[in-house]
């Protein structure tokens, strides 16, 4: 579970704003974890390391 203080959640809020601004979508905020789910699941795909909680996690 992703919680509103990760930066996930907030990099996910971020782009459904940008998304709203510009008419593309509209995301709920009930669906911004799902949101931020599918980003972090995309990074840990294509390895790209990430640091939650200040330590560096990188994908197999």
């Amino acid at each position: 579970m992703i919680s509103p203080s990760d930066p996930l959640w907030r990099a996910a809020q971020q782009a459904a704003d940008c998304l709203s601004q510009a008419g593309y979508a509209f995301v709920e905020d009930d669906r911004i974890e799902g949101l931020a789910t599918t980003v972090q699941r995309f990074l840990e795909s294509v390895g790209i390391p990430t640091n939650p909680g200040g330590e560096t996690r990188r994908s197999a």
